[in-house]
Parts: structure tokens; C-alpha cells; sequence
């Protein structure tokens, strides 16, 4: 019985630019005509494997040192300027009980989307436009948003959410699943929006107001309730 050959491929990744350019899943790919595929992350030229046994993919060569990390970032950055629809998260500031809603999230149509476009003096994944106003979106796969990009989005009065994709088996995921997490159920949350400070106003109010009537309720329970008569 002869050995069974070794696969000397390198990394594997889901995903490749086409011979006409456009970038595919490896699902949409029939043929190995529709190549050359190159690595949207590093450019480097993949090779299109359909085994067997395991689920067709395009593979690094052997001494490739692609981590495929840049190309998952760039993946999901071509996927929402082509998709133009994210899910949004809510944003909401909350003490003693009580709730102040700055973003009340959801799924979203983007009128338009633009992608590595300069922002005053900082640089986003993409910037999307909803009903008429900027939405800055970030993508995490191996660095979060720093504080110094932070600022800068603070000052620039930017709203900006950050989707973690850090954390998603994106190369084991059907192309369906893949998107989806990317755009609607991965992690995300609110790098900074300009309208939590006067949000932060309205519930330090409300708190006060809700204090000052817990304070009056005590201070009739133990002065002004009727007493009981029995002695």
C-alpha cells in the first residue's frame, strides 16, 4: 500500500480576488479557471484545493508567513461597502436602576459607504452613511481601537462602533455564516458617541429626581404615616 502524500499547503483561507478581480468565498469558485486567486491580505498567488474529505479552500504556499488576519480585516471592510446593511448596537448609560438610551440599535440600511477615508486627523475602517450621518466603523481582529485613535474620534465628534472579530473560527464558517457574524452578530459596541454626555445629563437628573422621592416616601413612613391606635 503506497503512502499517503503529505499536504504541504500552507495557511488556508476561505476567501481570494479572482482572475476578474471581484472578491469570492471559496464557495462561489466552480473551477480553478476562474483564478488566478490572489490573497486579499498579502497578494500573495493562492492555489484552489477541492479534497475529498474536507471542505475546498485556497491554500498559502508551504513558507508563506501570512497570518491571514489582514485578510479577514480587508474581507470585512469589501463585505459592508458591498452589502451596505449592519447591525448597530444599542447604547445605553444606567445607575441606580434607572436607564438613559443614547443609540437604540438594529439592523440598518447605509445610504453609502466609504472605506480608508481620512477623517479629519484619524483614519477609519470605513465611514457609513445612515439616514444623512456619519457612522465610523472599526474592525477588531488583532488590534483594538487605542486611546490615541480614541481621542481623536472624541474630538472629531465621530460616532464610531468597533466589531470584534477577533474571537470568530472565521476559516471553518460556511460563506453565509461568515458574513453574517461580520455584519450582524459578532461582538460590537460603542468606541464613543457624542450625544452620551447630554445623556449623562438626563440620567444624573433622573436619578436626583428619583432619590429626592424614595427621601420623601421614607420621610413620610417614619413622620407622617398614621400611626396605629392600639395600644
Amino acid at each position: 500500500m503506497g503512502a499517503t502524500r503529505a499536504d504541504t499547503s500552507g495557511l488556508r483561507v476561505p476567501f481570494a480576488a479572482c482572475g476578474d478581480g471581484v472578491v469570492r468565498h471559496v464557495e462561489q469558485i466552480a473551477s480553478s479557471r476562474q483564478g488566478p486567486f490572489t490573497c486579499i491580505g498579502c497578494e500573495e498567488r493562492l492555489t484552489f484545493k477541492r479534497p475529498v474529505k474536507k471542505r475546498q479552500h485556497f491554500a498559502h504556499k508551504a513558507d508563506s508567513r501570512c497570518s491571514g488576519e489582514s485578510a479577514l480585516h480587508q474581507y470585512a471592510k469589501l463585505l459592508l461597502a458591498a452589502a451596505r446593511r449592519i447591525t448597530l448596537p444599542t447604547l445605553a448609560l444606567r445607575e441606580g436602576g434607572i436607564e438613559e438610551i443614547v443609540y437604540r440599535g438594529g439592523e440598518v440600511a447605509l445610504d453609502s459607504v466609504r472605506l480608508e477615508s481620512p477623517e479629519r486627523d484619524f483614519q477609519p475602517d470605513a465611514m457609513a452613511i445612515v439616514d444623512g450621518q456619519r457612522r465610523a466603523i472599526e474592525f477588531k481582529v488583532s488590534h483594538a481601537v487605542d486611546e490615541a485613535k480614541q481621542e481623536k474620534v472624541v474630538r472629531a465628534a465621530c460616532p464610531m462602533v468597533e466589531i470584534d472579530l477577533s474571537g470568530l473560527k472565521w476559516r471553518k464558517l460556511d460563506g453565509e455564516e461568515l458574513d453574517r457574524q461580520i455584519l450582524h452578530d459578532a461582538p460590537r459596541h460603542w468606541v464613543h458617541h457624542p450625544e452620551s454626555a447630554e445623556a449623562q445629563i438626563r440620567l444624573d437628573t433622573r436619578v436626583v429626581a428619583e432619590r429626592k422621592k424614595r427621601g420623601g416616601r421614607l420621610r413620610w413612613h417614619i413622620l407622617e404615616r398614621p400611626q396605629d391606635p392600639r395600644p
